[in-house]
């Protein structure tokens, strides 16, 4: 699949990472799309091309969706006895309920609304 091909929805860079589970795993959700998300962790998730369950609540209510494993790397290694790997993984959004997707439709939305640049630089005010 070409790179133009992939990357078929807007993703969002959360300002700040929402909580969320993938099972009983906590993580943290950083980015997402309608069609993806990435999140961060430290203890283990299923390998790449298991199917999981990724659920978090947001403003407008709770969002459950089926997942796919695309990828884990390291994010950063640990330094000191006692701490743990921090690690980010991309997960394949394949299935939601209607509210879900919807919810999701709109995070996505209302970031990505948040994080376009203003007419005249933003500030709206007298330049003088």
């Amino acid at each position: 699949m070409l790179a133009s091909e992939r990357r078929q929805f807007q993703r969002v860079t959360l300002p700040q990472p929402i909580r969320a589970f993938v099972g009983p795993v906590p993580v943290y959700v950083v980015d997402a799309s309608v069609s993806g998300l990435r999140v961060v962790h430290q203890n283990a998730l299923p390998n790449v091309g298991t199917l999981c369950r990724l659920m978090f609540h947001w403003d407008i209510g709770p969002i459950t969706v089926d997942c796919e494993v695309v990828h884990t790397m390291v994010h950063r290694r640990a330094s000191a006895a006692g701490e743990k790997n921090t690690f980010h993984t991309g997960l394949r959004v394949l299935a939601a309920d209607r509210q879900s997707e919807q919810r999701l439709r709109e995070l996505v939305h209302v970031f990505a609304s948040k994080a376009r640049p203003k007419p005249n630089g933003g500030n709206g005010g007298d330049h003088s």
